[in-house]
């Protein structure tokens, strides 16, 4: 008896005509696409999961994955198999593309688009001749929203006048070179931030600090740096500009610049609704204002002027004021920038060497030049405010908040506060010690 043994090809055959029969029976449940054997006699429905040379690789509905020679299939099943190839195909490189895409997004310094703050509410400028806890209330909404603007718009007419005069003989007399590069390296500061905050986010001092704190840094302090970005515009922050433009307008160009950021950081600092101000009464052109602020309480008299409602204090000393700020105005360097354009001065090159770095470590790098001075340099500063703070708390305990409570509520307060730190700085001389403060 002569014996015949199947072929390798004859037994792939039938193996896979044993597969297609048995998947046959389940074809109604398969989710696939319908292939048919070359003679017809065998349909089955499976996935197609691609194309290997001329094997046609197909999963089964349980699972199972079978090779199929093209030469197997009818002409229709050929077709639709190099038609599913050639999508298969396109699916894998765009997939790839993406890939590659996200690999090149994440080790971008920013994002790309650079993500950008909710647009502030519109603005409203506070509405002369009304009464003393509406008008206040529009200046507290238009402050909340992030509209400095509100400010200057909250002043009686003659004091706006005094204002822009002001502006314009302190741009006169201000050193142009310290301008430029206090105002340059704050708006470079932030520009490198916001361009760089990937790269920024993920050096190792930011990551190496609490949950918390990095919150705070990608939150607030990217915001504070976008802002310093586009508010301090080399542009529009020429002296020129000052001693040549309307005050009003380049300050509405400023604020709708800067706005979107500041309602945000305010947002971010829980600042929006820190303050609070209640008309205790009012009656002839004068209000008893209560104001809440930081978990203190103290009231202040408020007083109509050309039908604006303006803290009794200012009105009083205005006039006085105006013409002491006049002269210092028209003084030679009327704005001493000369010191801190001095100390900036010394960041710029390095913030010019974190602009061109090619990649995160190289940034990393580089932070370490402000790190280290910076450091040394706030732990000094904060020792300092912090004495000089302690003494000005308690010299407002000693003299209490009456109803002189100072300029716009609480407004004048820090200018106050770093004048007297001027003054007294000045007075020492050179040689006074740290430890005067």
């Amino acid at each position: 008896m002569t014996h015949r043994f199947p072929t390798q090809r004859a037994r792939i055959t039938g193996s896979l005509f044993l597969i297609f029969g048995l998947g046959f029976g389940l074809s109604s449940l398969a989710l696939g696409e319908t292939w048919t054997s070359l003679r017809g006699n065998y349909v089955v429905e499976a996935e197609m999961l691609g194309l290997w040379g001329e094997a046609v690789i197909l999963k089964m509905d349980d699972g199972r994955r079978v090779s199929v020679n093209l030469l197997n299939l009818r002409s229709e099943s050929r077709i639709q198999a190099r038609e599913i190839a050639k999508k298969l195909e396109e699916q894998r490189d765009a997939l790839i593309t993406e890939l590659k895409g996200r690999a090149t997004d994440a080790a971008a310094p920013a994002p790309d688009p650079l993500p950008q703050p909710p647009a502030a509410s519109a603005y409203v400028p506070p509405q002369p001749n009304a009464k003393a806890g509406d008008f206040l209330n529009q200046v507290e909404n238009a402050l909340a929203s992030g509209h400095l603007l509100g400010l200057y718009d909250s002043l009686p007419p003659s004091y706006r006048k005094d204002i822009d005069e002001l502006v314009k003989l302190t741009a006169a007399n201000t050193n142009s070179a310290a301008w430029t590069t206090v105002m340059g390296t704050f708006q470079k500061f932030g520009e490198v931030l916001v361009t760089r905050q990937r790269w920024f986010l993920s050096s190792p001092r930011i990551q190496a600090l609490g949950p918390a704190e990095q919150d705070f840094i990608s939150g607030p302090v990217i915001t504070l740096a976008g802002l310093l970005r586009t508010g301090l515009d080399p542009a529009a922050m020429q002296l020129q500009t000052l001693q040549t433009a309307d005050f009003r307008q380049w300050l509405e160009q400023r604020d709708e610049a800067i706005a979107p950021y500041l309602s945000l950081l305010m947002q971010q600092l829980g600042l929006d609704s820190l303050r609070q101000m209640n008309v205790e009464s009012e009656q002839d052109g004068v209000a008893v204002v209560s104001v809440s602020a930081g978990g203190e309480s103290f009231q202040d008299n408020y007083v109509q002027v050309e039908g604006y409602w303006v803290s009794k204090s200012l009105a009083d000393q205005w006039s006085e004021e105006v013409e002491t700020w006049k002269q210092t105005a028209q003084t030679p360097d009327a704005m001493d920038m000369t010191t801190a354009s001095i100390f900036l001065g010394t960041l710029q090159p390095v913030l010019g060497q974190l602009a061109n770095t090619q990649d995160a470590s190289g940034f990393h790098e580089q932070m370490e030049a402000i790190f280290l001075p910076a450091e040394s340099m706030m732990t000094t500063l904060a020792g300092s405010l912090g004495t000089t703070f302690a003494g000005n708390n308690a010299g407002q305990s000693a003299n209490g908040r009456g109803a002189g409570g100072g300029e716009f509520g609480d407004y004048g307060e820090g200018m106050e506060m770093d004048m007297e730190m001027e003054m007294e700085m000045e007075e020492r001389g050179p040689g006074g010690s740290s430890e005067d403060f």
